[in-house]
């Protein structure tokens, strides 16, 4: 009787903080992409159907609400039918639960359970971009402003390292370590897998210079490297990475055509992998460098030393460091009703949502 008495933005902080991580064993990017996804319902709830937080309930998920919101997901947000169908499948996970903590979720899981998914599973296919494009890419990078230096830290990151965005989003500052040989960092994959891997001199001066700017000069060691304008604490959300490259990828197909206008994350490992190859990497240390746990793996099956590798990766063309100009510091909704179990620090660098 306690549980029914609960309204239900408790049952929702229950549901990420207690039953995905600790009942479902979710790991905690799973848990995030979840967040996320509850996170752009209550955004759609609040900016078109005018929900505050006192009429915040169970009726917020009719059906008609929840059609409405697919069809603002693909026509404001810009959201694939996979990532669509993703976040449709959060929010019917939600429900279940829900449901089965109160009666009164019941009738509108009921209603929700049978909406069906558009994308049958396939994703679009991954195209690498040619060196040309690549280069026009970071050339579009407007590097005057604070979001630029942030894009263009964040995307050379990803393009030296091959690393997935999910990785690159989820680099805090105490998994960029340097010693005698150079910066490198630890990323966490897939399955919680985590891989140690150097970046480029170009590359490390570029990030380290970057984590000065944004974050001062003692940082929190938990700090995200990439974050939201909520603070440090929050990571920058994969929508906001997504819609950055679109944006940069408009002006980059002014300057080169072979630049796709609807670039996506993927894209930028596919494009670092291509280009190991064709540089010369060779296929087992690129692997290595793409998805074993750490280096030592490396060297325990494949007897392939550091040094090697770090000769092998040394063969990746990096596109320059920009001149770093000084710029101006810049400067809740439903979304504060859930409450996620993090803790607020510090951040050097302030922008707004109207930034990004």
């Amino acid at each position: 009787m306690k549980q029914n008495r609960m309204n239900l933005s408790d049952h929702i902080t229950d549901w990420l903080n207690v039953y995905l991580p600790e009942v479902r064993g979710c790991s905690s990017k799973t848990v995030d992409s979840y967040e996320s996804a509850i996170y752009q319902f209550l955004e759609y709830l609040e900016s078109v159907k005018n929900v505050t937080s006192s009429n915040f309930n169970e009726t917020c998920f009719s059906r008609e609400n929840v059609e409405g919101w697919l069809k603002w997901l693909m026509s404001e947000k810009k959201n694939s039918r996979l990532t669509r169908d993703h976040r449709l499948a959060v929010l019917k996970s939600l429900l279940e639960y829900l449901k089965s903590r109160d009666i009164k979720y019941y009738l509108y899981f009921n209603s929700v359970k049978d909406i069906k998914g558009i994308s049958h599973g396939r994703g679009k296919e991954v195209k690498p971009l040619s060196r040309k494009a690549i280069k026009a890419f970071f050339e579009a990078i407007d590097c005057t402003t604070a979001i630029g230096q942030r894009d263009f830290a964040l995307f050379t990151l990803m393009y030296d390292l091959a690393a997935r965005v999910g990785e690159a989003l989820g680099l805090r500052i105490k998994d960029v370590c340097e010693d005698e040989d150079g910066i490198y960092v630890r990323l966490y994959g897939k399955g919680a897998k985590t891989r140690t891997i150097d970046l480029s001199p170009t590359s490390g001066k570029t990030l380290m210079k970057y984590i000065e700017l944004f974050h001062g000069q003692s940082p929190s060691p938990d700090s995200f490297v990439f974050f939201s304008p909520r603070g440090c604490q929050y990571m920058m959300s994969e929508d906001t990475v997504n819609a950055r490259l679109v944006k940069i990828a408009s002006i980059a197909h002014s300057l080169c055509s072979e630049v796709p206008l609807k670039m996506h994350s993927h894209q930028l490992r596919h494009t670092a992998l291509t280009h190991w190859i064709m540089d010369g990497v060779n296929i087992a240390v690129a692997s290595g460098a793409l998805g074993h746990e750490n280096i030592n793996t490396t060297i325990k099956y494949l007897g392939i030393s550091r040094e090697e590798l770090q000769s092998a990766l040394s063969k990746r063309k990096t596109y320059g460091e920009k001149e770093q100009k000084k710029y101006k510091n810049l400067k809740n909704g439903l979304k504060g009703l859930i409450r996620r179990e993090k803790q607020t620090m510090k951040t050097a660098i302030h922008y707004s949502e109207n930034d990004l």
